[in-house]
């Protein structure tokens, strides 16, 4: 019985990772609704596990872009310190939040990243270009959010990044899976320090997670910037809408 769950979450991981991949957001906005409403899995296993697949997905995602000159780390890595610093309290604020609570702030998280994303359509072609105090709170409520939902928080930097930063969906998509790495490895260390440590699971997670970023970062390459977008709208509201619900239902 164990291992039928550890081989569901390696295939969970690997799909909510290659489409994670493609989308710049880890993952863990499949991966958590999934394994908390379909596999029954608490908030406290399962943000941690889908922060174990962001952390790998970040890391073949990343070293897959490095290796074909699609990213360049040092314009990028100061923005590290910023985004990791308040994933500490994240991931203790999670510990805290009741499952149905916990589903609702997931549900209302990715519709406001679905109306961030609209608003970017709705203003194409108009320059909304924040200086770096702007883009350093950005990644700063990200770290907060990736280790509070276990979502990695780039579905708050990909649509922030395109909208204020002046930056295309591709390059917004690297940056945003770049920073995950270091913003889901503070929370998961967080979560296993207070007692979070279920190792089967973390490490299924994990292994579907760098597979799944491999492929789905070679897949996305190959997407324009409109399919990007398009992909990010749909999988956020329809995902979102979802948790909303499901405490109701």
């Amino acid at each position: 019985m164990i291992f039928a769950a550890e081989a569901t979450v390696v295939v969970l991981a690997f799909f909510s990772a290659l489409v994670g991949s493609m989308l710049g957001v880890g993952g863990g906005f499949i991966f958590v609704p999934v394994s908390v409403g379909a596999m029954g899995l608490r908030p406290f296993v399962a943000v941690p596990a889908s922060l174990s697949l962001v952390l790998s997905n970040a890391f073949s995602a990343t070293l897959t872009r490095v290796r074909k000159n699609a990213f360049k780390i040092r314009p990028n890595h100061w923005l590290v310190l910023p985004a990791i610093a308040l994933s500490i309290l994240g991931a203790l604020t999670s510990l805290r939040l009741q499952e149905p609570v916990f589903k609702i702030v997931f549900g209302i998280f990715l519709i406001g990243s679905t109306l961030l994303m609209l608003k970017i359509r709705g203003n194409q072609g108009r320059d909304h270009v924040v200086g770096i105090g702007g883009r350093v709170l950005v990644v700063v409520v990200a770290g907060f959010v990736s280790s509070l939902l276990g979502v990695g928080g780039g579905m708050l930097m990909v649509p922030s990044f395109i909208l204020w930063s002046n930056m295309s969906p591709r390059e917004a998509v690297a940056v945003s899976q770049f920073l995950t790495g270091f913003t889901s490895a503070t929370g998961l260390a967080t979560y296993l320090l207070q007692g979070s440590f279920y190792p089967g699971i973390y490490g299924a997670a994990f292994a579907g997670g760098l597979l799944g970023g491999f492929v789905g970062s070679r897949i996305q390459l190959g997407l324009s910037d409109r399919q990007l977008r398009a992909a990010i709208v749909l999988g956020f509201s329809a995902i979102g809408l979802w948790m909303l619900l499901s405490p109701l239902l």
